[in-house]
């Protein structure tokens, strides 16, 4: 395992255990919480888990990083044109582009993860790169039906990049599908042919 990938496992296991403002205890080792909700539930997204994995960048590598970095291509996501787009976490070594990492919550449209993953396969050839994913819950507590669903969902959007950039040098690309109410941690690696192949983290 690379330092990168256990950068995204400490900071998605300190994901799992975030508290709420109102039922944090007098322990808890940072100061992050889940905000809440009109209704009094927790708000999740995927700006927790970015800020986590930050702070483990921060205090345990030697990472240079970037946020909302640039693309060096351009795409064409709605269909009115080409142009640049943005990259989560662009980490650096040697102050060359090192590994692009996207980040996202809950169980958005296929048009999301489609958007990510071309940017994540193509942008850079040659590197290697995350997509970090993170669900509050599973539909009706079914952790198997959602997984299935959302893997789904990872293999359409795969297969929707490759497609659209034929006879193109793609990075390497790896997934980790955090789920706070199962406290489980999926490792998926794209091999060359677009399949998933699950890991055990």
């Amino acid at each position: 395992m690379d330092k990168v990938e256990k950068l995204i496992l400490a900071s998605l296991k300190d994901f799992m255990e975030l508290p709420c403002i109102n039922c944090r205890k007098d322990e808890w080792k940072n100061r992050l919480v889940f905000p809440e909700k009109r209704d009094g539930k927790r708000r999740v997204s995927e700006q927790e888990a970015r800020f986590l994995f930050l702070l483990h960048v921060e205090q345990n590598s030697d990472y240079f990083y970037s946020l909302e970095t640039p693309t060096e291509e351009e795409y064409s996501f709605s269909g009115s044109g080409a142009r640049s787009g943005n990259i989560d976490v662009c980490l650096y070594e040697n102050d060359e582009r090192k590994h692009l990492i996207e980040f996202k919550a809950l169980n958005p449209k296929l048009d999301a993860f489609s958007k990510d993953f071309e940017k994540l396969f193509r942008d850079a050839p040659s590197l290697n790169n995350y997509f970090v994913h993170v669900l509050e819950n599973t539909i009706e507590g079914n952790f198997r039906n959602t997984v299935a669903s959302i893997e789904e969902k990872y293999r359409v959007a795969i297969s929707n990049a490759q497609a659209k950039y034929p006879n193109t040098q793609f990075s390497r690309v790896k997934i980790f599908l955090c789920v706070i109410g199962t406290k489980e941690i999926t490792q998926y690696e794209v091999d060359k042919s677009g399949n998933l192949k699950q890991q055990t983290p």
